[in-house]
């Protein structure tokens, strides 16, 4: 290999390296069952990483009391443990619960 060569794939690989990094990472469907043990319909389900910034999952009809339903919702980091809360039609809220979203077939109940 001439010098010239070495240097243009030197420089296509720092390109290619500096490109990947800046990047965001993939995202991640999380999939869960969310059953609703109350007599309130649930309004919205709230996901929080951290358990303190939570963001809404689309769920345009809510679930009824006595009603489970399957959501999901991507997300951008590796980890398994969120937080999840119930939000009411009467906008009260549930107590926080923490599911590891990683296991296969979870089911979060809220009651």
């Amino acid at each position: 290999m001439n010098i010239s060569n070495y240097i243009a794939a030197l420089i296509v690989a720092s390109i290619t390296i500096s490109m990947a990094s800046g990047f965001p990472k993939a995202f991640v469907d999380n999939r869960i069952k969310v059953s609703n043990a109350t007599e309130k319909k649930i309004a919205k389900v709230l996901v929080s990483s951290d358990g303190e910034n939570y963001t809404a999952v689309n769920m345009p009809n809510g679930i009824k009391p006595r009603q489970t339903v399957q959501i999901n919702w991507q997300r951008r980091t590796s980890d398994c443990h969120w937080t999840l809360k119930a939000q009411y039609a009467d906008r009260s809220e549930s107590a926080p619960t923490s599911v590891n979203v990683c296991q296969s077939d979870v089911t979060v109940e809220f009651n």
